[in-house]
């Protein structure tokens, strides 16, 4: 057992913080459930404070691990790790197929192809591009879905929905995107994958 030494005010003033913290990531869950839509929990600020208050009282030690289970930003962030190092794992360098890079008038685009099946791309906008109808500027942007290749093209699939691009290879090292089930209707075409010249960097 962990013994250390906490004046019992102390103690008692971070088990209050513990538990108020605590109590609002709990609150973050019941809000996104009862609004439906995600929002963000803050791992360890509750568990940390509140398993440390734990510790001062010789007579609550005992119960300081389950701090872990009090917060459930902690909880969900150790619910979690798994799959995080999975993902971490299979889109790393040590995974990397290729790499393809391609400019625009507006943007930069990096393409990496992962032996997992996974893609991931980055775009860095110069400018800023609109992407609301409140003026609001995005300054990069990603996606992440599955490629699969064959002898003439690369096909991306399974990103923003249903979305799908093609790269056609033109030669050795160059593919030329075309884009399918993009939204019709959509206004802000900032993230459009169409008509877009690849080259193979690695």
């Amino acid at each position: 057992m962990i013994n250390i030494f906490l004046p019992k005010s102390l103690a008692l003033i971070l088990i209050c913080i513990g538990i108020i913290l605590s109590t609002m990531n709990w609150v973050c869950l019941f809000q996104s459930w009862r609004q439906k839509r995600f929002i963000s929990v803050v791992p360890f600020v509750g568990a940390i404070p509140l398993g440390i208050g734990l510790l001062g009282f010789e007579s609550t030690r005992t119960f300081a691990v389950l701090a872990i289970f009090a917060d459930w930003g902690t909880l969900a962030f150790l619910c979690a790790t798994p799959k995080l190092i999975k993902e971490a794992w299979q889109t790393s360098r040590f995974r990397l197929v290729h790499q393809l890079k391609a400019q625009s008038d507006c943007a930069i685009y990096t393409l990496r192809l992962f032996k997992s099946g996974i893609f991931v791309l980055k775009i860095e906008f110069n400018p800023p591009q609109v992407f609301n109808e409140h003026g609001a500027k995005m300054i990069s942007s990603g996606m992440r879905g599955h490629w699969q290749q064959d002898t003439t093209s690369v096909i991306l699939k399974e990103y923003r929905g249903s979305r799908e691009t093609i790269l056609t290879k033109i030669d050795d090292s160059t593919y030329l995107s075309k884009e399918s089930k993009y939204p019709e209707n959509e206004q802000y075409k900032y993230d459009s994958l169409d008509n877009i010249e690849f080259q193979i960097e690695q």
